[in-house]
């Protein structure tokens, strides 16, 4: 790029006062009409030498292409009016036909260009008013022999809520975190070719080459990008120029459909994908024939992963990726395909949550995937998952300065709460089909992780040893990837302050709320078990450290994971279970039952699946199960081996985790496969027994309590938590 030594301050100032000039004329789009407006002048300024001889080899019908670019040192663009901006304002009169002329004197190029930014259909409304005159004055006032600065583009069309010219462009932070993450010491080369697939302005992709050439990454870059609006398109080609972007090359394409630059491999892309839309059946028709589709597509992925699988097929061999995506790609099930194959590849390097950004118009969260053909051994089978909205927290400036965040990732000494390298495997959840080896039925069941299959399915009641009643058809076995970020990131659920700490606090605190304290007081309270020796215990991602001697089962061997439909309520005697009313923030509405009704009764359990408090664990009551509920009931299976009133209080334990498991941009929604996945802990039936006796009188004390009180004491509650946590994970000497 050019340096500009122009007055940026004066620059600015043009700037403002012709978008200030704009709002006079009744036009829908100001932030598009300045663009246009400043194309128009910049073409004008670099020009000026050359109007007389491209006239002149116009009249001589000397207009190829290479005579126009020799006679005009390279310029490609021209404009055979033979007349200057300057020279049409010379005189008002008659000014619009001159002005026309002036404007049909432009290439072909140019007219696409504009009339892509709107410029049309605004100049025929400004043409009607006197004030036009003026306003191309102030035009050609603004002195663009030399590039603008990228940054007045961003505070002007920002300041604007451009509708049209502001949908195309991401806000700057994106590009600042992307040339962060994405450029590292290992990518070193002479020359980069850098690719946006969904470009719209190319702002962000000018700014990311920027800062690679800053970083010392590369010594030169041409940057390329297609987008499938010609709003966008024509942005970016007037961009180019007002920027000086010489090594800028953008079209009209659609990247999904078609291999834009003849099939070129890139050693990095960046895209910033759109949210939310569908492919149409033609569209993915034409995509079928496509190479970039090398696992096979189907019309269930999200655009989303189509454009990550064909992004991984414009890279080279040795290329990266850097991928902004809302949270869904992460973990539904529109792009389980795309993504397992994407994890089985070893292509993911990283996944980055990235702080909400104010200028991004949206409060959802947002991803970065790292994407990487040639890994760094050491990350080998590795995904590094960091979340930057948690570094935050950690950093001492009140915002990340973004060109020294790796560093800062680095040097924190809390790295470890905000960076996580997790294994592959970890995200793996595995589909097994068994057989029985008596009477060769099968039965489909998942584990989550392959290498401690054999015990995950001894405990979930299926023996494949050699004289054991299964088989594994392995042949059937699928294996699915998904990214739960948030669990990565829980805190440990094992309390902070622990069970006895609480109950000494509570004699000192809590005495007068009720007459059932004095029986908490009294309470002596059993010595806490030391788990600290890593073959004495197991750990768990909820539970922390469990005894060894536990068996792990998955809840869906425990549990009938159950929802309700929608459907519609008459006035009955029933009580409709909602959220609402298990919370007792109104009162319960009855209603009468239907065929398509979920019974609850008081043995139940039941955990709230969607909003804020999804996770939340409540004990069952006699009613109807609302919609936004799950109904949690035991297993006449696991009677042998389960005490229900123990696998209640567990279920209340893991409540906390069960939030963390909870996914969605924007309503928080806590899946029955993440419940039924969960692995759960039990000790011997007997222990469980003692345990079980050892809380239910406290609890009941507990909530009696609050039942008087008619309020849950914040405190009593919290002891109550820590109280069957630690019992029902091996924490106290029961």
């Amino acid at each position: 790029m050019i340096k500009n030594n122009i007055n940026t301050e004066e620059q600015n100032k043009s700037l403002w006062k012709l978008a200030s000039e704009l709002r006079m004329f009744p036009i829908n789009d100001i932030g598009q009409a300045v663009i246009a407006f400043l194309f128009l002048r910049r073409m004008d300024c670099l020009f000026l030498p050359y109007y007389k001889q491209v006239r002149n080899a116009f009249a001589h019908s000397m207009v190829d292409d290479l005579h126009l670019y020799e006679l005009t040192n390279g310029l490609t663009f021209y404009n055979n009016s033979g007349k200057s901006l300057d020279d049409l304002l010379k005189s008002e009169v008659d000014f619009t036909d001159r002005f026309d002329r002036w404007l049909n004197g432009f290439d072909i190029e140019t007219k696409n260009t504009l009339n892509g930014l709107g410029f049309n259909r605004n100049l025929s409304i400004m043409k009607q008013s006197r004030a036009f005159y003026k306003l191309l004055q102030s035009v050609s006032q603004i002195n663009l022999t030399e590039p603008l600065d990228a940054e007045l583009i961003y505070e002007l069309l920002m300041s604007m809520r451009s509708r049209s010219a502001g949908q195309f462009f991401s806000p700057k932070e994106y590009g600042e975190i992307i040339a962060a993450l994405l450029f590292q010491k290992t990518d070193v080369r002479v020359d980069a070719t850098i690719f946006d697939p969904v470009c719209g302005s190319s702002l962000m992709l000018n700014a990311i080459a920027q800062a690679g050439l800053k970083k010392n990454i590369f010594e030169n870059y041409e940057c390329f990008g297609t987008d499938i609006y010609m709003g966008a398109v024509a942005l970016s080609k007037a961009l180019k120029l007002l920027l000086g972007l010489d090594n800028l090359h953008v079209e009209v394409s659609n990247a999904l459909v078609k291999e834009s630059f003849e099939g070129m491999k890139f050693d990095f892309v960046v895209a910033d994908l759109p949210i939310g839309g569908r492919l149409s059946e033609h569209d993915i028709k034409d995509m079928a024939v496509n190479d970039a589709y090398v696992n096979g597509i189907s019309s269930k992925v999200s655009p989303e992963m189509y454009f990550i699988q064909m992004i991984i097929n414009r890279l080279t061999d040795s290329g990266k990726a850097a991928v902004i995506t809302a949270g869904g790609p992460l973990f539904n099930m529109q792009s389980v395909d795309v993504r397992s194959w994407l994890f089985s590849m070893d292509y993911v390097d990283s996944i980055v949550r990235i702080p909400k950004v104010k200028s991004a118009f949206t409060g959802i969260d947002k991803f970065v995937w790292i994407l990487n053909k040639n890994k760094a051994q050491k990350k080998k089978q590795m995904v590094q998952l960091i979340d930057l909205q948690l570094m935050e927290k950690y950093v001492p400036s009140h915002t990340i300065i973004h060109d020294e965040l790796i560093l800062e990732l680095e040097g924190n000494e809390k790295k470890n709460l905000f960076s996580k390298l997790i294994p592959t495997s970890d995200f793996a959840t595995y589909n097994v089909t068994l057989q029985n080896r008596s009477y060769g039925g099968t039965i489909k069941t998942t584990i989550s992780n392959s290498a401690k299959g054999l015990d995950e399915l001894l405990n979930q009641g299926y023996d494949i040893s050699e004289n054991g009643s299964w088989t594994v058809l392995y042949e059937k076995t699928t294996v699915d990837y998904t990214v739960n970020f948030n669990a990565f990131f829980s805190q440990n659920p094992e309390s902070k302050v622990s069970s006895n700490e609480l109950h000494s606090d509570l004699k000192d605190t809590l005495y007068y709320v009720s007459k059932y304290i004095r029986e908490i007081e009294a309470l002596q309270m059993p010595d806490r078990v030391n788990l600290d020796d890593e073959f004495a215990s197991q750990k768990s991602q909820w539970a922390g450290k469990i005894p060894t001697n536990w068996k792990h089962v998955a809840l869906q061997n425990i549990f009938e994971c159950k929802m309700a439909p929608r459907q519609s309520f008459e006035p009955g005697t029933k009580a409709l279970l909602t959220v609402k009313s298990l919370r007792n923030e109104e009162s319960t509405e009855f209603v009468a039952l239907t065929d398509k009704s979920v019974i609850v009764t008081d043995d139940d359990m039941l955990i709230i699946r969607t909003g804020y408090n999804a996770g939340e664990v409540f004990e069952g009551r006699e009613g109807i199960l609302g919609n936004m509920i799950y109904r949690m009931r035991i297993l006449d299976s696991t009677n042998y081996f389960v005490d229900k009133d123990f696998s209640s209080y567990m279920l209340q334990a893991m409540s906390k985790y069960f939030s963390s498991l909870s996914q969605g941009m924007g309503i928080p929604n806590l899946s029955a496969m993440a419940i039924n996945s969960t692995l759960c802990y039990f000790p011997s039936l007997e222990q469980q027994q003692r345990i079980v006796k050892f809380l239910r009188p406290i609890v009941y004390e507990i909530d009696s309590i609050h039942e008087d009180l008619g309020v849950v004491v914040p405190s009593l509650k919290e002891f109550r938590d820590a109280l069957i946590f630690d019992a029902v994970t091996g924490k106290l000497n029961l």
